[in-house]
């Protein structure tokens, strides 16, 4: 009888703990490594065969793209020694810091080895998952960053052997791209991200917490903490330490530093940072969402041209968190376009974590019988997800039906026709 009371105790132990390690990885919000759970996907309807796939997916979990998160807050350490007010653990977290600054040193923005994993786990799922598909030409599109880059290559290496390689066409594209980079490119959204008043509203939001001086006690004495007059950059920067650690090693973390409490309220003001700055925020009537419209005209024009060329298997686009939050706002994906001006509400409708963790990804994929009825289904990071509108067979939606949903959404937005693609991404606004 005690030997069961205590095997039942361990196993209890055993899921309190791995439930607390899910809660700690959801509190990596962007930065989280991708994690895959096995699914059971709804079944085509009868007759009907995948022919084509439209993908977007974010570059794999990489390295800091600068040193210049590290040196803040190694930088700020460094002036509290100097006055005899650091403590303990501050002491600890510089000598970890010195460590991680050496060994990042030289792969800055570069792919990890969690990262490269995760894009061939996504890519060979997708080839076992409809190995009839990829026998036509593929066309690709990728960021020219070199984790982008890499991303593309270790993807199309897993799907294809040399053999095939000749059937597929690149595209390498720049950092002002208004396909794929058309948060680069759009000036009113320049304007609102440099100098918006989603700054002020989201500073506000994380001074409102009240969490900032319990937090940064842990590393500095009580004195300090006073006389520090920027709390929320350096939280921000000791968050996006934290975070981004865990897609490169898990000995290199920063656990150990911060309860599950920290680590949640650094997670909901960086959280509420990325909905107000990118995600669907009402504030700014859209415009962060809405700049994503010439990714969603290329999304339907190379899906009606696979339908009509009938020689496509595949559109592949390799990108940032910066293109997949509002892309998948605009798609009207439930838990990616929810809006509230209430701040503290974020955290319940729009959670960052879910939507653009590393290797996020969007899939449309085609079916097709024998009487070319075509019907699509959408995956968010391989999750079936459902179009904005009607459907007797969702998670399978008429592609008729979606292209004029979508197209309807695009006419409506106020673009002067006769412009190039990069001129209405640049000048395109709202007011």
């Amino acid at each position: 009888m005690m030997k069961h009371k205590l095997q039942v105790f361990i196993i209890f132990c055993l899921l309190f703990l791995f439930g607390c390690s899910k809660k700690i990885e959801k509190m990596d919000g962007t930065y989280m490594p991708y994690v895959f759970t096995k699914q059971l996907y709804t079944p085509a309807p009868e007759g009907y065969e995948p022919f084509y796939i439209n993908l977007l997916c974010r570059h794999g979990s990489r390295y800091p793209i600068t040193n210049k998160d590290i040196e803040l807050v190694m930088g700020i350490l460094s002036e509290a020694k100097t006055e005899s007010q650091i403590t303990e653990n501050g002491e600890k977290l510089y000598s970890h810091l010195q460590q991680i600054k050496e060994e990042f040193d030289g792969k800055w923005g570069q792919l990890t080895l969690i990262g490269q994993d995760e894009i061939m786990g996504i890519a060979s799922r997708m080839k076992n998952n409809y190995p009839e598909l990829f026998t036509e030409s593929v066309y690709v599109q990728s960021d020219s960053v070199e984790r982008c880059r890499e991303t593309m290559k270790i993807f199309l290496n897993e799907i294809f052997s040399t053999e095939d390689k000749g059937k597929i066409n690149i595209e390498l594209v720049s950092s002002k791209n208004p396909i794929l980079n058309f948060f680069n490119l759009n000036l009113e959204y320049l304007k609102y991200k440099s100098n918006g008043e989603w700054i002020v509203n989201s500073n506000n939001f994380a001074d409102s917490i009240e969490q900032h001086s319990k937090i940064l006690k842990i590393f500095f004495k009580k004195e300090f903490v006073d006389s520090i007059s920027d709390k929320v950059n350096i939280i921000h920067s000791l968050y996006s330490t934290y975070a981004i650690l865990n897609g490169v090693s898990k000995s290199l973390s920063l656990r150990k530093y911060f309860s599950l409490e920290d680590l949640f309220n650094m997670w909901r003001i960086e959280n509420v940072r990325q909905y107000t700055e990118k995600g669907p925020y009402p504030l700014n009537d859209g415009l962060s969402v809405k700049i994503a419209f010439p990714l969603l005209q290329d999304f339907l024009e190379t899906s009606n041209n696979a339908i009509s060329e009938g020689n496509v298997s595949a559109d592949f686009r390799f990108a940032h968190a910066e293109t997949i939050i509002p892309f998948a706002a605009l798609l009207g994906i439930e838990i990616a376009s929810g809006k509230t001006l209430d701040l503290e509400d974020v955290k319940d409708i729009w959670k960052d974590y879910l939507i653009t963790p590393m290797a996020s990804n969007i899939q449309w994929i085609f079916y097709s019988n024998n009487t070319n009825d075509i019907l699509v289904k959408m995956l968010l990071n391989e999750i079936e997800v459902n179009f904005p509108i009607e459907s007797d067979k969702a998670p399978y939606y008429k592609w008729d039906d979606i292209a004029s949903y979508y197209q309807t959404e695009l006419d409506k937005l106020p673009m002067i026709k006769s412009f190039s693609i990069e001129k209405k991404v640049r000048y395109f606004k709202l007011k």
